[in-house]
């Protein structure tokens, strides 16, 4: 009978898991921001080096000179933008294959993680690189305008640099824990169950 003693959590129907569409649905968005800024990104450094030569003017009028070869991105730094944007679109097809429970996506998800966590700090290691050498530069050229401005900068690109590496570490952790060490199981993505929390 309907509300008596013998009603327990165990006497109701088992419900469906809801996290593989949740998290998946995490996964595509966070897939699209990253496929966005590394389309930006890699634009953004191709008309930088085509730009390099052609300078507006600086401060009172005086001709800026041409940006130092330390300053303009490499083709490494490019090809590291470049594998980001593929692991952006291997993630949002993960994301949707987990929405879809479709059990690829665990691995889809682990790739992801591991090349993420890898070029993360790759390029955070690069770009730590490429600042110090700007400074230094800065250092021995201290009347070029460019060194003028890398030097009112300071520290700060520094901390830019290890801001957005940690911010690119968050989701790629998640994923490597989550399918790597919690959910190991594929049937909790195809047709898992969950008892209700009651």
């Amino acid at each position: 009978m309907p509300g008596g003693a013998g009603d327990s959590a165990f006497d109701l129907p088992m419900m469906p898991r809801t996290w593989p569409r949740n998290v998946g649905v995490i996964s595509i968005i966070w897939g699209a921001l990253g496929l966005l800024c590394n389309s930006c990104g890699l634009l953004g450094q191709v008309f930088q080096n085509m730009a390099a030569g052609m300078v507006p003017p600086g401060a009172n009028g005086q001709q800026m000179p041409p940006m130092p070869d330390v300053m303009k991105s490499t083709i490494g730094e490019m090809g590291l933008m470049g594998i980001g944007f593929v692991t952006s679109v291997v993630l949002i097809i993960g994301g949707s294959l987990l929405v879809a429970r479709k059990p690829i996506a665990r691995p889809l998800h682990l790739l992801y993680a591991a090349v993420s966590i890898v070029l993360t700090i790759t390029y955070a290691v690069v770009a730590m690189q490429k600042q110090a050498a700007i400074l230094e530069w800065a250092k021995q050229n201290p009347d070029n305008m460019w060194a003028k401005q890398q030097n009112m900068a300071g520290d700060f690109a520094y901390l830019i640099v290890g801001v957005l590496s940690l911010l690119g570490l968050v989701y790629p952790g998640f994923c490597l824990i989550w399918f790597g060490f919690v959910k190991r199981n594929t049937q909790e993505i195809t047709e898992g169950y969950e008892e209700p929390l009651l």
